[in-house]
């Protein structure tokens, strides 16, 4: 793990978010005391598709879409 203070971190960021990229971890201190760490993001799984989801949403029978186009129509006249 690199340790680097606030100053020489704000100077090089470029530089160690690139190790970071790279899976390095960079600690950043102030006055010796651990501030932060920077390390790479974790990769998590893609969310599920809202298409299928949205297709099983009934009110009353209808289809959400349809609902809605019926409650416009209705206030309409």
């Amino acid at each position: 793990m690199i340790q680097t203070n606030i100053r020489e971190a704000k100077a090089k960021l470029s530089a160690y978010l690139s190790q970071v990229e790279q899976g390095e971890e960079v600690m950043i201190v102030r006055r010796g005391k651990p501030v932060s760490i920077l390390k790479p993001v974790e990769q998590s799984a893609p969310l599920p598709s809202m298409k299928h989801f949205r297709k099983k949403i009934t009110l009353g029978g209808l289809s959400g879409s349809e609902t809605i186009i019926r409650m416009r129509e209705k206030s309409r006249y």
